[in-house]
């Protein structure tokens, strides 16, 4: 398509890192998310007239989020500084993603992705089969992405296993009758 586009792409996180290294130029809080595919060279065995191999096309979700938090969270204790994401904040985002569609048996392990950074990065299994990896971006790949010194925290989902995690049915509460008290 062009001059950078000489290849496809193997993973959606780099065209998401892409945006948002351009996204921070602008602004300092930045959380993005993209659902797309990656193509990934097929081992189809074969004989040379079968012709060649059409890489497989899986669906990936991505998620890229860096910034300060929130005016309320619980640890903040009042400060008046806004504090920097951490990996913390992106795990609760997974999990919420895991709630909502209602996966059951999720578990994590410590992640063996050469681009996320060691010790602050997980891979999200359902049942014993790994979805995707997140955490905290390495800080050399944040470098050569010119993504600066910020924390930059990512994911990399595989659609399909999500799906496939996915309950056909469940239950579910109907919507409250009444608006919830926020307060006393």
């Amino acid at each position: 398509i062009s001059s950078e586009r000489v290849v496809m792409r193997q993973s959606v996180l780099a065209s998401v890192l892409e945006i948002a290294e351009s996204n921070l130029r602008n602004a300092d809080d930045v959380r993005l998310f993209e659902v797309g595919f990656a193509y990934i060279q097929s081992q189809r065995a074969g004989s040379v007239s079968d012709g060649p191999s059409l890489p497989a096309a899986p669906r990936r979700l991505a998620i890229f989020m860096t910034g300060t938090r929130g005016q309320e969270f619980w640890s903040d204790g009042g400060a008046k500084e806004k504090q920097p994401l951490d990996f913390f904040e992106l795990k609760g985002v997974i999990e919420a993603l895991a709630q909502d569609l209602h996966l059951s048996d999720t578990t994590y392990q410590p992640a063996k992705a050469a681009h996320l950074h060691p010790g602050k990065s997980a891979t999200l299994l359902a049942g014993n089969k790994p979805i995707g990896d997140f955490g905290v971006l390495h800080p050399k790949v944040a470098q050569a992405d010119n993504l600066g010194e910020r924390t930059i925290l990512v994911a990399e989902f595989a659609v399909e296993a999500l799906q496939a995690a996915t309950p056909i049915r469940f239950s579910y509460s109907p919507v409250p009758r009444f608006p919830a008290a926020l307060r006393d």
